[in-house]
């Protein structure tokens, strides 16, 4: 059996900012998203969005 590895808080934050990005990240995707996009629209789209609006 795998031994259970306890995060560091700092490790806990880190995971909790990525989780807050990633909630922008689909809320924007939520207006977005419409039959006939395609999987690589809809990456380009959080692409941007990730490196131009979150600066993430």
């Amino acid at each position: 059996m795998t031994p259970v590895v306890l995060k560091t808080p700092d490790e806990i934050s880190s995971q909790r900012e990525a989780g807050r990005l990633l909630a922008q990240v689909f809320a924007m995707l939520d207006g977005k998203i419409a039959e006939g996009i395609s999987t690589l629209q809809i990456n380009d789209l959080a692409e941007r969005y990730i490196v131009d609006e979150l600066h993430a």
